[in-house]
């Protein structure tokens, strides 16, 4: 005899199917009182690649976000940063103003980019708190520093113009006062490089003339508003400070 609720003609699994549509259409919830259809695998994928492309966008946001140096470290100058594409200049085929043999445009230039000073409430180092005040600090930033360092191993490229930057006496031995300061500014420019780590990419291309590889040093980076920092810094700047007075740390 044939089942009774399915035509004998059917496939043994069809009628399996036909009896028992609950099977794998719909699931009771125990103790729920109704039943749930389960997704559907386009449902399913829809949500998922819905996910997914939800999960790239944030994630292509946040790594578009510049990030500071300086971490989470408070810097009083941390609100003026912005950031602009700047191309290098070559160096060695195109010079910038900065370079060359001294001279009193090149040399108030190179003083103008640093002689500066500026403020320090909340900085992850404690400073000194400024005399005759009720609690103002003194700091200068690192960007600064480097550049006095920068500049004073460019004058003593040109003892003949700036002797105090010489390593040498003028009897020719040597001032090691200078060379400790000089020591000490290869080695901070070399920590504030490394801990730039600027990631602008210096390309290769082929020089016919020289038959060989080339980098081209003109290339694309992405810099800080570096003048923007420092009109700030000269509108903080200290003037007329003694720095024989003594003080205390700040709280």
């Amino acid at each position: 005899m044939g089942n009774i609720d399915a035509p004998e003609f059917l496939h043994e699994d069809e009628q399996r199917l036909l009896m028992e549509p609950t099977a794998r259409s719909e699931t009771r919830i125990e103790g729920a009182g109704w039943w749930r259809r389960p997704a559907s695998r386009t449902h399913l994928a829809f949500l998922y690649v819905t996910n997914v492309v939800t999960l790239l966008i944030l994630l292509s946001e946040i790594m578009a976000r510049p990030r500071p140096v300086f971490g989470d470290f408070y810097s009083p100058a941390g609100h003026l940063i912005k950031y602009k594409e700047t191309v290098f200049l070559d160096n060695i085929y195109q010079l910038s103003p900065f370079q060359g043999p001294p001279d009193e445009t090149k040399d108030t230039m190179w003083d103008l980019l640093y002689r500066t000073a500026a403020d320090a409430k909340g900085l992850p180092n404690r400073t000194m708190v400024l005399p005759g005040t009720d609690g103002d600090g003194i700091i200068s930033l690192e960007v600064f520093h480097q550049l006095h360092c920068l500049n004073s191993l460019r004058k003593s490229l040109y003892p003949e113009r700036f002797p105090d930057y010489s390593v040498f006496f003028p009897n020719h031995t040597r001032d090691p006062g200078m060379s400790v300061h000089h020591d000490h500014c290869i080695d901070r420019l070399r920590q504030g490089v490394m801990c730039a780590s600027d990631l602008g990419a210096m390309y290769w291309t082929w020089n016919e003339h020289r038959r060989m590889w080339r980098p081209n040093m003109s290339t694309t980076h992405m810099c800080r508003n570096f003048e923007d920092i420092r009109q700030w810094a000269v509108a903080h700047n200290l003037p007329n400070w003694d720095e024989t007075v003594p003080s205390r740390l700040t709280d």
